[in-house]
């Protein structure tokens, strides 16, 4: 599945997941590898992105914008979630070539 088929399934309350499994819903969090970028309201059909600018990989970057693309709101995430970010990056970057 695309990307982009995967951000529409989130939009929708449908669980999916694309190709490599590196974006993935279960219909209401969007996740990029692990990090949650997307929640949607428990009961409602409002979803938001959440704006980590700079604190992410290019990959998950291209999730959120993909979201943008699709008119989806975006949020500054919580401080907690911030750091979460740049656990990961700081530990899969740079990228081990084998």
């Amino acid at each position: 599945m695309k990307n982009i088929e995967v951000v529409r399934a989130w939009l929708a309350g449908q669980a999916a997941v694309n190709g490599g499994a590196t974006l993935r819903t279960d219909g209401r969090s969007l996740w990029s590898y692990d990090l949650l970028i997307g929640d949607s309201a428990v009961g409602e059909s409002r979803h938001f992105c959440l704006d980590y600018r700079g604190e992410v990989s290019h990959t998950t970057s291209c999730h959120i914008w993909l979201c943008v693309r699709l008119s989806v709101p975006l949020i500054k995430p919580p401080r907690f979630l911030v750091e979460q970010a740049k656990s990961q990056l700081s530990t899969d970057w740079p990228m081990e070539v084998k």
